[in-house]
């Protein structure tokens, strides 16, 4: 077993082991201001954004020099997944950037605890969550990154899980009715149609080249 790909095991259960650590906290302390969940809440973010931006570099193909096992994915199509790795990028800091610009100007109003449904907010309920998942595939395209590319699916699962738990134990208890009604205006947690439609033809497409690319090596 490579150096490496014990590095992108390591990183993969950091991102577990915090995801569980604080949905455990967060579903056990009913309560939004508990003080242990408050402080895990500025650990939480760190491990999360370190894990998924180093989980590609790990296991990209750029290191296979060192580590024979770094295999190239995209191969000879990878310019084009390194221009769509950069589109999604741009696109994921854009999102990230409108709602944490909306989150500021509440804080400087005196609203920063108060429900967000404007802005990027009228689009999909969890931005942030979207922007990180088009952050990391972002990231797997242009690193050309076998493991990443195997653990998109899980990690896209855990962020739509991530939204529900959300919004069962943190939204609802306290914005109650008002988070409701939200609900039912703004349906999809994450990308609504016709452009998830969009991201299952790009998986179809991501699993077609890995196939080739397959065949080719064998």
């Amino acid at each position: 077993m490579s150096f490496m790909f014990i590095i992108s095991l390591i990183l993969t259960a950091a991102f577990l082991i915090n995801y569980s650590v604080f949905w455990v906290i967060s579903v056990k302390f009913s309560s939004y201001y508990t003080k242990i969940k408050h402080q895990y809440l500025r650990v939480y973010p760190i491990i999360w954004k370190l894990s998924l931006c180093l989980i590609p570099l790990s296991g990209s193909s750029f290191l296979e020099p060192i580590f024979s096992e770094n295999i190239s994915y995209f191969w000879q199509y990878w310019i084009w997944f390194l221009l769509l790795g950069i589109i999604f990028i741009v696109v994921g800091v854009r999102i990230q950037f409108l709602a944490k610009k909306i989150v500021k100007r509440k804080v400087s109003e005196g609203k920063g605890d108060t429900l967000f449904t404007k802005g990027v907010h009228e689009i999909v309920r969890h931005p942030i969550d979207l922007a990180w998942i088009l952050i990391f595939l972002g990231l797997t395209f242009i690193f050309d990154s076998l493991f990443a590319v195997i653990l998109s699916p899980f990690i896209f699962i855990l962020v739509e899980i991530e939204g529900f738990l959300e919004e069962k134990y943190i939204l609802l208890p306290k914005f109650g009715l008002g988070y409701k009604n939200y609900k039912k205006k703004i349906r999809n947690r994450l990308i609504s149609p016709p452009y998830n439609y969009l991201l299952f033809i790009l998986a179809g497409l991501v699993l077609y080249i890995g196939i080739l690319n397959f065949l080719k090596l064998s």
